[in-house]
């Protein structure tokens, strides 16, 4: 096997920060959310969350890292990837200035039909 990182490997890779490792380092909670998007203008979305959605997230107490990435089998799908300090810290995260503008600038993106899933991951 060679040195090489296949490509979702180091897409996860990057979404980490400060590398993959901080999850178990940290003590860190992963939320995964794979959201489906609006008219499946997937693109649309993830341009959002790159140009201020994803700023907006990380701005809220108890958020790490967050990140975006377009769906490859499902291309109308978004991948959310996001640290937090915790679960706790997330639902306490929801009521902030951060959180809102997030969903201000994310939500007009999201689509309907109740599309989607979100769990919380850790490690240990």
């Amino acid at each position: 096997m060679s040195g090489r990182l296949s490509p979702l490997r180091r897409a996860i890779s990057q979404a980490m920060t400060p590398n993959t490792s901080s999850i178990r380092e940290m003590g860190v909670d992963l939320e995964v959310a794979i959201v489906a998007a609006k008219d499946g203008d997937a693109a649309g979305l993830v341009a959002a969350m790159d140009t201020g959605g994803n700023a907006h997230l990380e701005s809220v107490p108890g958020c790490i890292s967050a990140r975006t990435l377009k769906g490859v089998e499902n291309p109308g799908n978004v991948l959310f990837l996001v640290e937090w300090e915790s679960v706790e810290a997330h639902n306490a995260g929801k009521t902030s200035e951060g959180f809102r503008k997030f969903i201000e600038v994310a939500s007009p993106w999201f689509g309907g039909g109740g599309g989607g899933s979100m769990q919380h991951f850790t490690a240990g």
